[in-house]
């Protein structure tokens, strides 16, 4: 079962009308996404993601205890920091194997936190990341800040699109470049060949579990497919 909550008064609803807990549907739900149609504007005022409205809803987002697909999109990292997120999710992130992020304001390590707490990953999708203010510093990205116990067999997939709107994209490249383990397939779309050394990282990370990578390139509106 998919559940799409894309404002404030759809996630009140489900608390509301949902009995959290595995006597009610919530342990049927394998695919959710959070989403915020107003972040399209890109305003960091845009999300609805609230402490408050999050704490209300901790009890019934853990009662997906099923869940293997998560999306979020619109989340501001300033308003909601990832430890918070976390928090409300609990157990969750164990068992999630696909992991799609759009439209967010976070800065490069607190993406890789976040996304470090989903060992199950086979799929992991990014887009249109923008850093959250613009005099904010970003913490040096170190491995040993992002162990986890993880399965020992590489990951699915890793993809990347609209890379030229993410804010810093160097230090975002150079962090999945830390997690484990590694991709099998790597796909980074709206990319400049000239701007191949931004995602290399990741693809010199994966050397020994690669076995395809794919760039669409955006200035010459080109695909480029690789098997090494």
């Amino acid at each position: 079962m998919q559940v799409e909550l894309s404002s404030q008064a759809d996630l009140e609803r489900w608390c509301d009308r949902i009995r959290p807990g595995p006597s009610g549907p919530s342990l049927f739900v394998e695919d959710l996404s959070l989403l915020d149609a107003r972040s399209m504007s890109m305003s960091i005022e845009a999300s609805w993601f609230q402490p408050s409205i999050l704490s209300k809803a901790a009890p019934h987002l853990q009662s997906f205890s099923g869940l293997r697909a998560l999306r979020i999109m619109g989340w501001d990292t300033v308003t909601v920091p990832t430890s918070l997120m976390l928090d409300r999710f609990g157990p969750l992130p164990e068992n999630v194997t696909r992991l799609t992020l759009k439209r967010m304001f976070i800065r490069p390590s607190a993406l890789v936190t976040f996304v470090s707490h989903f060992p199950r990953l086979h799929y992991l999708f990014i887009s249109t990341l923008m850093r959250p203010g613009k005099g904010d510093g970003v913490s040096d990205l170190h491995h040993e800040s992002h162990g986890r116990t993880v399965p020992t067999h590489p990951r699915g997939e890793f993809t990347a699109s609209k890379v030229e709107r993410f804010s810093e994209p160097e230090k975002v490249f150079r962090g999945i470049a830390l997690l484990e383990p590694r991709f099998r397939r790597i796909v980074v779309k709206y990319l400049g060949y000239d701007l191949w050394r931004l995602f290399w990282p990741v693809v010199e990370a994966c050397a020994e579990s690669l076995e395809e990578l794919e760039i669409v390139a955006n200035s010459l509106g080109e695909r480029t497919h690789l098997d090494p």
